[in-house]
């Protein structure tokens, strides 16, 4: 087996591959693990408890306006 002569030269091309393949697999796990996360939440959010979540921000409106006013009814009595 030939010896590879080991310089500065040959260590910092080393150093660059490794530099490079690292950027793209950390990318590659970042789309990935996006898209695991994503999955996840679509899933949740179709299952039961995101339904009744669809539900409870879609009357959250109204029962604070609803609350509001109990409130407002309620000063004018003590005042």
């Amino acid at each position: 087996m030939e010896e590879i002569p080991i310089n500065a030269d040959t260590t910092n091309k080393a150093l660059d591959m490794i530099d490079e393949s690292t950027k793209e697999t950390r990318k590659e796990l970042d789309k990935t693990g996006a898209k695991g996360v994503n999955k996840l939440a679509q899933l949740l959010w179709a299952s039961p408890i995101g339904r009744k979540a669809d539900i409870y921000i879609a009357e959250r409106p109204y029962k604070m306006e609803k609350e509001l006013k109990k409130c407002k009814q309620n000063m004018t009595i003590f005042l």
